[in-house]
């Protein structure tokens, strides 16, 4: 009798115990389990489960980080997968895979809420009816967006962090002319943090003839304006300034400069980037008579490979992340007649590793190169003339053109009085 009564409660705990491993086992195929404060990568696959079940299986074989695949709706699940430390690193991830057609869109997600996506949206600044303001284009879907505009004041300069997250931009009221000088009138500075979509004012700048900024290596923001001084007309100015990634200025000096007796102060000169990103490869400009020649080397070798002649300059030079890829701009000189020559200016892609040049972009006004991903923006042309080319350097095609009737630049956008 005992027997009997115990064997219905045993299959009863049978049957229960059946049903919690079948539902651990559903949650773990399809709920996102991963909310440690880690930036994930989140792609909508439509259609059947088996469906996102093929999807995460290229994913997995590709990238080797786990998936797991949640239900966004009827017929529809999002995968979810990498575990990045920073949004950016999770974008630039993601990309990747978008390029390679094994995502068909994306989003990033922290600890299962939609988060900034600073890779793939980039910044750059144009024309919105008349006034410079500042702009985003998505990569992923060519979308542009107005992220700050200020009527009576015109975003002249955009510098970015390392990491794309800290931005400062430097807007005027216009430019007056003064002593035979351009003056930035009412020059702002601003501090953009990205990832929370904060904008500030951190200085009150005033009228100036110049303005100088970049990021150095301890990831501090260098600054340098340079004002004429009101009391008197042979006289300048240069205020230097850093500030931290929050906007806050923490340090602060000036120096008065007389025209006539030490000239002009002129800002530091631009450092190119001769050493690729993991100091794998090393490249140098030997004079060789009326040219120069441009030369490769493994870092701690002796051995040079030339790369080409030039009769002009190298003016910019950047690497892929992982060492293999050369990007530079340079110009040659062009006669023209027997007294007058111009600069010629040329875009190159190198494969370090292969030791070839893959593309050389004909002459154009080359100006500024930055590498996102397996993305190089460059910007060409100045003023209302002034583009981007996005060029997808692993498959070698222009990816996009962004263009505009008042320009637009990854930098520097020229005045016009």
């Amino acid at each position: 009798m005992k027997n009997y009564k115990i064997f219905p409660a045993f299959i009863i705990f049978l049957v229960l115990l059946i049903t919690i491993f079948i539902l651990l086992n559903y949650y773990s195929k399809h709920v996102s389990i991963r909310r440690d404060g880690y930036y994930e990568i989140t792609s909508l696959v439509k259609g059947e489960y088996s469906k996102a079940e093929e999807v995460k299986s290229r994913l997995t074989a590709r990238t080797k980080l786990q998936a797991v695949i949640e239900r966004a709706s009827k017929n529809a699940y999002n995968i979810i997968f990498g575990k990045f430390s920073n949004t950016y690193e999770a974008g630039k991830a993601a990309f990747d895979l978008f390029c390679d057609s094994l995502i068909t869109g994306y989003e990033i997600t922290l600890d299962g809420k939609k988060a900034a996506d600073i890779f793939t949206n980039i910044l750059f600044v144009s024309d919105d009816e008349g006034n410079p303001s500042l702009f985003q284009l998505n990569l992923m879907n060519k979308k542009i967006s107005l992220i700050w505009n200020d009527w009576g004041e015109e975003v002249v300069s955009l510098e970015q962090s390392p990491d794309r997250n800290i931005v400062y931009f430097l807007t005027s009221a216009g430019v007056n002319r003064r002593r035979g000088l351009n003056s930035l009138a009412d020059a702002r500075l601003y501090n953009y943090t990205r990832e929370n979509d904060r904008i500030k004012m951190v200085e009150y700048l005033k009228n100036g003839v110049q303005f100088y900024s970049y990021w150095n290596s301890g990831n501090k923001f260098m600054t340098s304006f340079t004002s004429l001084d009101s009391s008197t007309n042979q006289d300048v100015v240069q205020s230097i300034a850093v500030f931290d990634s929050t906007g806050e200025k923490i340090q602060k000096s000036a120096k008065k400069y007389n025209i006539i007796k030490d000239g002009f102060p002129n800002p530091p000169v631009r450092k190119l980037s001769y050493t690729s990103s993991m100091n794998k490869y090393i490249l140098n400009v030997k004079n060789e008579g009326a040219e120069k020649g441009v030369y490769i080397k493994r870092t701690y070798t002796e051995e040079n490979l030339p790369v080409l002649k030039t009769k002009g300059e190298l003016s910019y030079i950047a690497w892929s992340d992982d060492d293999k890829y050369l990007f530079f701009i340079y110009y040659d000189i062009k006669k023209i007649s027997k007294k007058q020559s111009k600069n010629e200016y040329f875009l190159v892609i190198y494969d370090a590793d292969s030791k070839k040049i893959i593309r050389k972009f004909d002459s154009k006004e080359f100006r500024y190169l930055s590498v996102y991903g397996r993305i190089l923006a460059v910007e060409s042309g100045a003023g209302k003339d002034s583009e981007i080319m996005f060029y997808d350097y692993i498959k070698d095609k222009i990816y996009y053109n962004l263009t505009n009737s008042g320009g637009c630049v990854i930098k520097n956008l020229p005045l016009e009085k």
